[in-house]
């Protein structure tokens, strides 16, 4: 299986290079990293990008549940896993959430 990180951003030029270099240095690669700029005021898709995320961008506010949305309707992994733009995982996160999936197929979801 392959995983799809959606990062929901808005307004994050401070803290969305550090999600994202986070989420591409997983000890479970993913195949993707997705960062949705929800109409930011800042530079903060261009700074996502610079980083190594593919960006989308919402042109009016959709707030964090919409800017999710978006990325999932254009994510091409089998599992899709959320982290906000100011937060860093440790580098098993994934690792660890797929072992989750993994030992038990009746799961669909599991949060930090």
């Amino acid at each position: 299986m392959t995983t799809s990180i959606i990062i929901p951003c808005r307004t994050a030029k401070n803290t969305v290079t550090a999600a994202v270099k986070a989420a591409r240095e997983q000890t479970q690669t993913p195949l993707e990293v997705i960062v949705v700029d929800d109409a930011s005021t800042d530079e903060s898709g261009a700074i996502a990008e610079r980083a190594g995320a593919r960006v989308i961008r919402n042109d009016t506010r959709r707030n964090a549940g919409g800017a999710r949305n978006a990325g999932m309707a254009v994510a091409k992994g089998d599992l899709i896993a959320f982290l906000d733009a100011d937060a860093v995982p440790s580098k098993d996160w994934l690792e660890r959430a797929r072992q989750i999936f993994d030992g038990d197929a009746t799961i669909a979801a599991v949060g930090g």
